[in-house]
């Protein structure tokens, strides 16, 4: 049962987004909706696209399967607030698990 180790960096760029809200407005009443994210690199976007981080994950094959989990670290500012104290940045967490055919 082979085991990898993966370490890099990261390079992803965004291309769309879309905040979505459920609050309580009244017991027992909501109120939901969304609303596409502005993405960009003017100051009336609100996030940059380009990203970039540190990626590590480990990853198991046995037989015809194989499971893998990241996590990211970004280390770009994606904001586009012209404050220089406000930073965003992207993290993330993935698993995925893949059949091969033919082995």
């Amino acid at each position: 049962m082979p085991v990898w180790l993966q370490a890099g960096p990261y390079l992803g760029y965004a291309i769309g987004g879309k905040y979505k809200w459920k609050e309580e407005v009244a017991e027992g009443k909501f109120e939901s909706g969304s609303k596409d994210i502005k993405i960009g690199n003017s100051k009336d976007d609100e996030f940059k696209p380009l990203d970039c981080g540190i990626s590590s994950g480990i990853a198991l094959k046995t037989g015809n399967i194989q499971f893998r989990l990241n996590s990211m670290i970004g280390l770009a500012n994606t904001s586009t607030n012209e404050n220089k104290k406000v930073k965003e940045k992207t993290n993330g967490v993935s698993f995925s698990a893949t059949y091969f055919l033919g082995r």
